[in-house]
């Protein structure tokens, strides 16, 4: 199956295992504990058969 992984977020709205919709809010944009001179972001990762995929070949184009 398909999973997405967040990082540096805040404000978790779901947990592991929820099962969320077209846009659902799941959290807010947070800060790296590690690189705290990165300002508030997110890393977003997605993986099919834990496989990585590019997350750009699923997003809209428009």
């Amino acid at each position: 199956g398909m999973k997405t992984v967040y990082q540096s977020v805040a404000d978790m709205k779901v947990k592991k295992g929820d099962v969320v919709s077209k846009g659902d809010a799941i959290a807010k944009a947070g800060r790296s504990e590690l690189k705290k001179d990165f300002g508030v972001h997110v890393h977003f990762g997605v993986f099919e058969d834990n496989k990585p995929v590019n997350p750009s070949t699923l997003l809209a184009k428009n």
